[in-house]
């Protein structure tokens, strides 16, 4: 699954945070699901690449 899948999967107009509470304050807090694990990993796993990317990149800037 490449980023963007990714993204739009998870992005949304408001915060999870945001979603959470209004979920809970429509449904209660036991009457949801927590975010896939499956897709919490992948998101992890696409943030470890970003930091090791922009990381790459803020030392190439320091070399030049």
């Amino acid at each position: 699954m490449n980023p963007w899948e990714i993204a739009a999967r998870v992005c949304r107009p408001m915060s999870t945070e945001e979603a959470r509470r209004l979920t809970q304050q429509e449904c209660g807090s036991k009457e949801y699901g927590d975010t896939d694990p499956l897709l919490e990993a992948e998101i992890q796993e696409m943030l470890a690449r970003i930091r090791v990317a922009e990381r790459a990149e803020r030392e190439r800037a320091g070399k030049s």
